[in-house]
């Protein structure tokens, strides 16, 4: 005759495994996807289950290298609020791929405004003055730790009253210029430019590189003013941006 200790032992398995049943989630089973993808489904309340077709056609996309941020994604022995929040950090991790492609954008607009002003005219001076025609020395650094072959320089004249006169000329290096040398080039300026040299007794000539070129290759061309104003605030708007991303991610269970 089964003891009391038996009984409730028999008791107990009774309550508990169905219990054990009842608690155990469907799991995404690799060896057979689609049939386990739709158990979790069926899992799922109404609401979860499209979000959860979205999910798993987004893991499909990642383990084909079509989402930018994810190399990879294991989803085996997920269940389907598992999927849903490996899902939701694979979007994070694209939004934060695509800004920080923006950031790296904007960074190198900025960092070839810096490479120009890094060719530094040291000094102009004027070479002939002969039938109203001028040409100009200018003596350059090359702090841009690139070889420069060419480039195209901004040369402005002061004609005072707030008004000034531009023009940009072509200038070559032969041999190239080596990052840390210093050298005197030359420039021929436009005749308007000399006519107006000439006839503005006194008035201050200004240079600024806006082109650098290597063996046919440009290193860098001014953006220009309004450009820098505009990527300064973006990327300022993108790191921020990321800041979010990264912190969203990081809650993510």
């Amino acid at each position: 005759m089964p003891t009391t200790e038996f009984k409730l032992q028999r008791l107990l398995v009774f309550w508990i495994i169905p219990l054990t049943v009842a608690c155990s989630r469907p799991r995404i089973d690799s060896t057979n996807l689609d049939k386990s993808a739709a158990k979790v489904r069926r899992s799922l309340d109404e609401v979860d289950r499209l979000r959860f077709d979205e999910a798993l056609a987004l893991t499909r996309e990642v383990q084909m290298g079509e989402v930018p941020g994810s190399e990879n994604v294991e989803i085996d022995g997920m269940s389907g609020l598992e999927v849903l929040a490996e899902a939701e950090r694979i979007g994070l991790r694209r939004e934060i791929a695509w800004v920080e492609e923006k950031i790296a954008y904007h960074q190198g607009l900025l960092a070839e405004d810096v490479r120009l002003a890094n060719l530094k005219v040291k000094e102009i001076g004027i070479v002939e003055k002969r039938d109203k025609h001028v040409r100009l020395r200018m003596r350059l650094h090359n702090e841009t730790g690139e070889s420069l072959g060419s480039g195209f320089v901004r040369l402005g004249l002061d004609l005072r009253q707030g008004r000034e006169l531009q023009t940009e000329e072509f200038v070559t290096f032969r041999p190239p210029l080596q990052p840390g040398e210093t050298r005197n080039v030359e420039a021929g300026v436009s005749s308007d430019f000399s006519w107006a040299f000439f006839s503005t007794p006194g008035s201050r000539v200004t240079a600024r590189f806006t082109s650098l070129e290597r063996g046919g290759e440009v290193l860098a061309t001014d953006p220009g003013p309004a450009a820098l104003m505009e990527s300064r605030a973006a990327l300022e708007e993108a790191q921020r941006e990321l800041a979010g991303l990264t912190e969203r991610l990081k809650s993510v269970n």
